[in-house]
């Protein structure tokens, strides 16, 4: 009997340290930091004064526009943009012909 109870303190150890793990990252996942060079800062300080904004958002703008760059688009998907672009892609989107 003592050897059941044993395991299920243990269990109960495992999970309250699997929670403390969980919720000690969650808390590091929404503080981050990103070092810089102070060069590369001062030209995203500069940026962002003349844009009327923050180094934070001009940062934010740089990595969305980059994963958007390196993140491919869902298979039959076509932005609004490419149809701008070409309005063959819009027509064929209209006619039913693709799933765009």
């Amino acid at each position: 009997m003592k050897s059941y109870k044993q395991l299920i303190q243990d269990q109960l150890e495992k999970v309250k340290t699997t929670a403390n793990q969980l919720t000690s990252s969650r808390q590091d996942d929404e503080k981050y930091t990103l070092e810089l060079d102070s060069y590369t800062f001062q030209k995203l300080k500069s940026a962002a004064d003349e844009g009327q904004t923050t180094v934070q958002a001009v940062v934010d703008h740089m990595i969305e526009q980059f994963l958007a760059q390196v993140s491919p688009e869902p298979a039959g998907h076509i932005s609004d943009e490419r149809k701008e672009q070409n309005p063959l892609l819009l027509l064929n989107g209209i006619c039913g012909r693709g799933h765009y």
